[in-house]
């Protein structure tokens, strides 16, 4: 192999990463985003803090949303527009050092390079569409999900697993009288299946979590937090009614919503 090689393969594998990412598909409707937590001076101010009977905005917000189901089908983009991209990038590079005479001993052509890109952006762009079209079984086994999330009362689920907290349990039983009172708000944001590529899915809650001053509004701590399950074929979560989906988005939102309450009343350092 010529060292001149080298700035090829490096540039070609630039590429290659840059067209799978470019084949990604759409994200769910929310950003993870979670803060430090309230300082142990913050909770001990507040005094005694309760669950909020409702996930109503705070601080002047408008009522919180319903939350949305959202059922990722994966395709094949990402893998397509390697896949189109290492070809592309073979064939240009074969078609200009094929009209070239000199390789010189350390040069790499200019047309070598330019070739390579260009078969890299349109081999990565064709087949990486071409496979981005999920089938008639994806389109399918996503319209049963839709069913079966809808039927699923998330919100409940959350709100149970955030009642089991144990540092919520404590908050609550703490002295009335020693503050203002804290309002702990959990609003589900989303919750349906993500695409983890090759045909593959898990099914996800996403949640939002706020603790305000009850006597004022001010929000203290706001984050929005998500927890995923177990990958399977996306199809296979539509079996048996969508069974495993349903015990699989169940116990995630119990989880979440103890976990969130819990990162919300553990004080940062």
């Amino acid at each position: 192999m010529k060292r001149g090689d080298t700035p090829v393969r490096a540039l070609l594998w630039v590429l290659i990463v840059t067209a799978a990412g470019a084949g990604c598909g759409a994200k769910p409707p929310y950003r993870v985003f979670e803060p430090p937590p309230p300082t142990a001076e913050e909770l001990e101010r507040l005094g005694r803090i309760k669950l909020a009977d409702s996930p109503a905005g705070a601080g002047g917000e408008a009522a919180s949303p319903p939350p949305r189901v959202w059922i990722g089908i994966p395709d094949r983009r990402a893998e397509g527009a390697a896949l189109g991209a290492a070809i592309g990038a073979g064939v240009g590079a074969a078609i200009a050092a094929s009209t070239v005479d000199d390789w010189g001993q350390f040069d790499v052509p200019t047309e070598t390079i330019v070739a390579t890109f260009i078969g890299t952006t349109v081999g990565g762009a064709v087949i990486g569409a071409l496979l981005g079209q999920p089938g008639p079984e994806a389109h399918a086994a996503a319209a049963k999900l839709r069913g079966h999330a809808a039927g699923i009362d998330v919100a409940s689920l959350v709100r149970e697993g955030a009642s089991r907290s144990a540092k919520l349990q404590a908050y609550g039983e703490g002295p009335g009288a020693a503050g203002p009172g804290g309002t702990l708000m959990i609003q589900v944001v989303a919750y349906g299946t993500r695409s983890t590529g090759g045909g593959r899915a898990c099914p996800f809650v996403a949640v939002r979590t706020r603790l305000a001053d009850a006597s004022t509004g001010q929000v203290i701590y706001d984050s929005t937090s998500d927890l995923r399950g177990r990958e399977r074929a996306f199809h296979q979560w539509s079996y048996a009614e969508g069974a495993n989906f349903r015990r699989e988005i169940e116990s995630l939102a119990r989880e979440l919503g103890t976990s969130s309450v819990d990162r919300a009343l553990t004080p940062r350092e």
